[in-house]
């Protein structure tokens, strides 16, 4: 490699042929292999890099072979720097910066390959290892004249130092972290201002000097920023604007690390906002993100000067009326341009980010007033996409409640109110094509309609924050305003039969219901904020608390009272009515008449369902449950003020639960009304008497649960199934057809088929189960452990705890066993699949539906008679048993003695819930991981051992065999049709959902604290050991955030191990096998900085380094010794990420693509549609599918 090799004739001929094959569609599969393997033959030769500078250099060549001889010489440089003599090395720089001073006008490709050699070299050799001239090359660049040719070689160096500055401070570049204690150094000493450099160099001492004279390039690129933006002539405009562009989008990089000191010195405030006055989109953009990227990022304390000097720069008045005059201009309509649809983004993230910083800060300057009149201007944009950063700064505004902000927010106070309130409304229900603005930008600034829905959840979120937060600051003003709105809609609107209301013509999505749905939302989020306001701390003396509460309440019982006489004949209207005032009685202390009136208000409500309109009965439906569950509540919190009533309300209740006998969560909700009342009023002597009056209230409940019957019919799957009235369900599909019918929503039930449906849903209603809930919650819902209540509560169900318990294990062992599909095997392969497929869930999820959640439901509840509405009925009737017994263990578990003292419950409780338990759906699970989650928190420290480690065992054992499965199914889906994938999506979500959870409970557990119970997990091998297994294969689940949570799982582990032989032995061979398999992995791409550090630890405090060593050496390619000698460097590292970069340069390559490489290939793909983006991950899953093999085999993934 001593000098200059041109290619050959006949060696260049080859080179141009096998570019051509590899570049040619119709070239064959066969000889586009034969050419590649040329090509990459010729990478290997010694004599590739002369070779590849005299194609790169000969102007005469193709651009095609030209790049190539460029690739040959990154290649040197990457592979072989390493086996390089220092002349070898030194003719490698002379090449590389002579290819930077030959290259022409023309060359784009080329000039940025070269910027990529620059820095590749310079992450090797820059600083102390030879080339301190660097910065003085990249200076004389620099020094060209702005024509055409100057510009090339401006923009070739801002390249060189964006690239830098990522691979050096961002990224986890494992070459730059080799060597960053040097170069983090040497990049800061060259960028900052002279000043800043003096004060760098009397502190660092005597080194070497890296940086060329002159100011310094974060002056160096303001100076040609400044010199592009006022100098440009018409000829050069294009350029000018390019070069400006580049230095802008260099400057982004810098400022995401560089010191505040330096900001502040180098003035670069005042010169970045000379794009955003300039009348070039583009620019205005560019520079709007990089005072972004300057203002949210944190700082170090000893800098606070300097940040509150930036700071107070971009908030002065000119810059402020700047921004709002950029914002103004770049005004459009939906169809219009979308660059100045962007640009109001970028503005409105940039006020977003100052606006929390001046929060932050709390200090008052004349120049906010026109700050926040800015920000409530953007807030009001019609685009919400626009909107919603700063709507989110003006919930932080609000929140915080600083008294320096009192004026913006007393002016704020009434267009946010508005404002907020015009937008709670539900724009989905809206249909397209609405003249409305607001939807016009909604339809236009997203591509689906699930993530409309998704966006628009969290706009709304905003909304009621706002709304919440204001109440809690103008208390007395806030509820007045909001309340007095709504009493004007509802006396207005056409609610009632008068006013035009008719249940015929009912829709659940018309335009005045919608609206008052919106009115709904702000007071429900007013009177959130009074229940805010009633626990944050306090400024003002207790009298005037006192006073100003007693006011509030008064005002709200008046405003209770005008709604109690306002006639409402709207069903859904009513239902948010009554949550209304059972919110204010439960918030406002109010004397026993008035909940009387209330009470009896409620209870008279009537309205008759409509058969010939289903979305009037829905609502009515709909009304009856939301009334028995208000009532609920208001009798936990005024269980004494309606005791006092009980007399006059019992015969009322009463009747309304015989009326609604059939629908057991309707009938035991009166019925547990009434008992919340006696049970929960304080003692007055008479226990006795209370005592019997439960225990009549009871017996119903627990005679149910001990009748043979039912005993019965939990002794096996086939008795459960003639409970349920699903004994003959093969049959019955076989005589109708199911398995023949592929549209199941087109086939309808016949009379028998519907007499069946009607039969499952009463036999489940026959069950225990809802009674049990009902009587439970009166019982024990929002009550301290301290309360005379609970204690009643215990010492009342401890007698009959052990048969509902045993009764329910058993009842759910039976319906978790109807999943296993091996228990339908006498069934004809045809009636097997209508089984399964009957099992198969339906359900919306927001984000990935592709209908509203309205429409979801109108379709399930249209498709009621059909064959999918019979399936329908049985998942249901399956999903309320088997979540009905979760709940009755969830809700004893409340108890706590009662409980967990029950001899032999651990291991019943492990085996019903999970001997079926995976053949569940992912969705079904998720049931599970909350129970378990309840079960561990609450268990005493002293039944942990005995009680927990039989649930915990099966637990893990299941959820490891269940996300492993399912991770591999993922894997393995092909995309069909756009159905097919948006069912993929919803499988693939909640997957990810269910792993999240599982692997948050690991969290968890392992949170060593105190009493908790991680020392129990750590110290029972029955637990530990399937942990640690789940913890091992969530490595390797396709889900950035589990892989993390496993990577800190096992760090933290690690320590608390150090004598454990057992386990040590298996972090070094299987965790290690498999933290490795997810470095090569390109989707585990964003998580290399969590697995590299896992690895690192495990090779320098493992302590098993054979093992670990026989690992990586299996590895292929890789060089004895190797192991050994990083192993010595990554202990002797002074920092972590050094020893990341290490791990990294160990394993580099071994696929033949280095995880940097991957990343940037993947973000300079085409634009992908939402609907890609969503799949982007996917996509990544079905590449390799081999990701489950045993761990000993790793070698073979490599391969």
């Amino acid at each position: 490699m001593a000098g200059l090799n041109p290619a050959q004739p006949q060696q260049l001929d080859a080179i141009k042929q096998a570019l051509a094959a590899t570049f040619d569609p119709k070239t064959t599969n066969e000889v586009r292999q034969q050419a590649l393997q040329l090509l990459d033959r010729l990478k290997h030769d010694p004599e590739a890099p002369p070779l590849g500078f005299g194609l790169v250099t000969d102007a005469s060549l193709g651009q095609a072979v030209r790049f190539y001889g460029a690739q040959l010489l990154e290649f040197a440089i990457k592979n072989s720097w390493d086996k390089y003599d220092e002349s070898q090395r030194n003719q490698l720089r002379e090449w590389v910066k002579t290819l930077a001073t030959t290259l022409g006008q023309n060359d784009a490709l080329l000039w940025n390959k070269a910027a990529q050699l620059w820095v590749e070299l310079s992450k090797r050799c820059w600083g102390d290892l030879g080339w301190r001239e660097m910065d003085s090359l990249l200076a004389s660049f620099w020094d060209w004249p702005l024509s055409p040719e100057g510009i090339k070689h401006k923009i070739f160096v801002l390249q060189v130092l964006g690239a830098l500055t990522e691979d050096i401070i961002i990224n986890e570049d494992a070459i730059a972290g080799l060597r960053v204690e040097t170069l983090g150094p040497c990049l800061n000493e060259i960028l900052v201002p002279p000043q800043v450099y003096s004060k760098l160099r009397k502190k660092r001492g005597d080194r070497n000097e890296v940086r060329s004279n002159g100011s310094g390039w974060l002056l160096r690129i303001k100076d040609v920023l400044v010199d592009c933006l006022t100098s440009a002539t018409p000829d050069q405009s294009e350029p000018m604007i390019d070069c400006a562009l580049k230095a802008l989008e260099t400057l982004q990089v810098i400022f995401s690390w560089i010191g505040m000191d330096s900001v502040a010195d180098a003035g670069c405030i005042e010169w970045l906002f000379l794009p955003i006055t300039s009348n070039n989109l583009q620019l205005k953009i560019a520079a709007v993100e990089a005072l972004y990227m300057l203002l949210r990022r944190p700082h170090h304390p000893h800098a606070h000067d300097a940040w509150l000097t930036v700071r107070k720069e971009c908030e002065q008045l000119r810059r402020v009326m700047a921004l709002k005059d950029a914002f103004v201009q770049a005004n459009c309509a939906p169809e219009e341009c979308d660059e100045k649809h962007t640009l109001q983004v970028k503005i409105s993230e940039l006020l977003s980010v100052m606006a929390e910083t001046i929060i932050k800060d709390g200090h008052w300057t004349p120049d906010l007033p026109a700050f926040f009149e800015l920000t409530l201007l953007v807030a009001q944009s019609k685009s919400l996409l626009v909107s919603i950063p700063v709507l989110h700064s003006w919930c932080t505004v609000m929140s915080a409640g600083h008294p320096s902000f009192a004026p913006v927010m007393s002016w704020a106070l009434g267009p946010l109110i508005t404002m907020c309130g015009e937008r709670l409304i539900r724009y989905e229900a809206i249909s397209r094509g609405s003249e409305d603005e607001i939807m016009a930008f909604l339809e236009e600034d997203f591509d689906t309609d699930s993530e409309r829905h998704s966006f628009l959840a969290h706009y709304r979120r905003y909304c009621t924050r706002v709304i919440q937060s204001i109440t809690s600051s103008w208390l007395q003003e806030a509820l007045d305003h909001v309340l007095s709105q709504m009493c004007k809609i509802l006396g207005e609107g056409p609610f009632t039969f008068d006013r035009g209301f008719d249940p015929v013509t009912y829709t659940r999505n018309s335009l005045p219901l919608l609206m008052f749905d919106a009115t709904f939302s702000i007071v429900s989020s007013a009177l959130d904020g009074f229940a805010s306001w009633l626990v944050k701390p306090r400024e003002q003396t207790g009298e005037e608390i006192i006073q100003k509460h007693l006011a509030v309440n008064q005002m709200l019982w008046q405003w209770a009272h005008v709604l109690m006489k306002i006639p409402v004949d709207d069903p859904k209207v009513a239902s948010q009515v009554v949550q209304t005032l059972v919110s204010i009685m439960r918030m406002s202390q109010p004397d026993g008449p008035l909940v009387r009136d209330l009470t009896v208000h409620i209870f008279s409500l009537r309205f008759r369902k409509d058969d010939h309109n289903q979305h009037y009965s829905e609502a009515v439906a709909g009304f009856e449950c939301v009334r028995v569950a208000e009532m609920q509540k208001l009798a936990y919190v005024l269980a004494p003020l309606l005791a006092s009533e009980i007399t006059s309300l019992e015969p009322i209740v009463s009747a309304l639960a015989e009326e609604h006998r059939y629908d057991a969560r309707l009938c035991w909700g009166c019925r547990a009304f009434l008992f919340a009342i006696i049970h929960r009023t304080p003692s007055d002597g008479d226990d006795e008497l209370r005592l019997r009056y439960m225990t009549d209230m009871v017996n119903p409940v627990v005679e149910s649960w001990k009748s043979p019957g039912l005993a019965e019919s939990v002794q096996s799957l086939p008795n459960l199934c003639k409970q349920l009235c699903l004994d003959d369900l093969g049959d019955f599909y076989r005589k109708s057809g199911f398995d023949q019918t592929e549209d199941w929503s087109q086939g309808l039930l016949d009379v028998e088929g519907q007499a069946k449906q009607s039969a499952i849903k009463a036999a489940v209603d026959g069950l225990p189960l809802r009674m049990t809930k009902s009587m439970l919650g009166a019982s024990i819902d929002h009550l301290a452990v301290s309360a005379e209540a609970y204690q009643r509560a215990r010492m009342f169900w401890a007698p009959v705890t052990p048969i509902i318990l045993e009764r329910s294990l058993q009842l759910l062992t039976q319906v978790q066993a109807f999943y296993n599909m091996t228990n339908w095997s006498h069934l004809p392969p045809e009636l097997q699949a209508t089984v399964h497929r009957t099992l198969q869930d339906r359900f919306w999820q927001s984000g990935i539906s592709h209908e509203s959640k309205e429409a979801f439901f109108d379709r399930v509840e249209g498709s009621k008679s059909s064959y999918e509405g019979f399936a329908s009925t049985v998942r249901g009737a399956l999903r309320n048993v088997r979540e009905l017994c979760y709940n009755s263990l969830f809700q004893f578990s409340k108890l706590q003695k009662p409980f967990y003292d029950l001899h032999e419950l651990g291991p019943m409780m492990a085996s019903a819930i999970f001997k079926d338990a995976h053949h569940l759906a992912t969705s079904q699970m998720q049931p599970i991981v909350s129970l378990i989650t309840m079960i561990v928190q609450r268990c005493p420290p002293d039944k942990r051992r005995s009680f927990l480690t039989p649930i915990l065992n099966h637990f893990f054992l299941t959820m490891d065999a269940k996300l492993q499965t399912e991770w591999d199914a993922v894997a393995k889906t092909e995309e069909q049709t756009n159905r097919a994938l948006e069912d993929e999506m919803r499988a693939e979500s909640t997957l990810r959902q269910l792993t999240v959870s599982v692997m948050s409970f690991v969290n968890t557990l392992l949170d060593l604290r105190g009493d908790d119970p991680s020392n129990f997990i750590l110290e029972e091998m029955a637990v530990f050991e399937p942990l640690m297994v789940l913890c091992t294969h969530a490595l390797r689940f396709r889900d950035t955030r589990c892989c993390t949570v496993a990577c800190r799982s096992f760090r933290r582990l690690m320590p608390r191990f150090e004598d454990a032989d057992a386990v040590r032995e298996y972090m070094c061979s299987e965790v290690l096998k498999s933290a490795i398999t997810s470095v090569h992995d390109p989707y585990f791409t964003d998580v290399q900085r969590e697995l590299s550090g896992l690895i690192a630890q495990i090779l320098v405090k493992g302590k098993r380094r054979e093992t670990a060593g026989a690992v990586l050496e299996s590895l292929p390619d890789m060089v004895a010794g190797r192991v050994n000698t990083t192993v010595k460097a990554i202990e002797s590292a002074r920092n972590e990420r050094t020893q990341r970069a290490l791990v990294l340069e160990l394993l580099d390559g071994v696929r033949g693509m280095t995880i940097q490489e991957a990343g940037k290939i993947n973000n300079t793909e085409k634009k992908s549609t939402p609907r890609e983006r969503k799949k982007g991950k996917g996509k990544w899953e079905s590449m390799d599918a081999a990701n489950e093999q045993p761990l000993d085999g790793i070698q073979a993934m490599f391969g």
